[in-house]
């Protein structure tokens, strides 16, 4: 939360919202890409991540991972924040978002 001094009042808004300065009212959510006091912070969320007003925090989409998104799922994991352990065998590519298996010639089935 900030405080915002004009003519002799106190505005208290959650930090995710800016002032409007004409009505004092706090009902503005900060716009896609920024965060914070005012809404002033740029958000440094990659790979389509969804960023927090209030904290500029990235929720990262499946298949990546990190504070900003920026770092692909290790091998052998999946999902959100890629915190899911692959099932796939003999050699088969895991897919990264779904976690689902492309098999290698010679094999087939779901794992």
């Amino acid at each position: 939360m900030f405080f915002r001094l004009l003519k002799h009042q106190i505005i208290l808004c959650p930090t995710q919202y800016a002032s409007d300065i004409t009505f004092y009212r706090c009902d503005e959510v900060c716009s896609s890409g920024t965060w914070g006091v005012y809404c002033s912070q740029q958000c440094a969320c990659q790979n389509d991540a969804k960023c927090m007003p209030s904290t500029g925090q990235c929720l990262c989409t499946p298949g990546w991972k990190g504070t900003n998104c920026d770092q692909s799922c290790d091998e052998g994991t999946y999902g959100q924040n890629c915190s899911e352990n692959c099932e796939c065998r003999n050699g088969a590519f895991c897919n990264p978002i779904d976690g689902s298996c492309n098999c290698t010639s010679g094999f087939k089935g779901y794992k």
